[in-house]
């Protein structure tokens, strides 16, 4: 008998018009959440991705730059600058300067440099 009078006191109130419309706003409420949430959750899955593929870069190059300051630092790359931009040699050591070829016209090649016709001169300028 109890439980015939609970059964419709139950049906009375989930079919009420005030309990149908508050649950189907609790419906879209929460759904509204979940949405956002997957929306949330791919952005951060996208940035998540993005600082992956930074690291990744910075890492090669900071991998670069290492090997760079092992040359920088290695004895043959310090002989070398002294060689070339202090124009250092070691003991003992004589230089020799070889001009190079094609290097402009030579004074020997023509007798009077001046009297070289300007059209020559603007050849040689270009292609010599």
């Amino acid at each position: 008998m109890y439980k015939n009078q609970y059964n419709s006191h139950i049906k009375f109130f989930l079919s009420s018009k005030t309990v149908i419309i508050v649950l189907f706003f609790f419906l879209i409420f929460i759904g509204r959440a979940i949405i956002r949430e997957k929306s949330r959750q791919q952005d951060t899955l996208k940035n998540i991705s993005t600082l992956e593929t930074s690291i990744s870069q910075i890492e090669e190059r900071n991998s670069k730059l290492v090997e760079m300051v092992k040359f920088f630092r290695s004895s043959d790359f310090i002989e070398r600058e002294a060689r070339e931009k202090l124009n250092m040699q070691k003991p003992g050591e004589k230089v020799v300067i070889v001009p190079r070829i094609g290097q402009g016209v030579v004074a020997g090649d023509y007798a009077d440099a001046e009297n070289i016709p300007n059209y020559l001169r603007w050849w040689l300028y270009f292609f010599d």
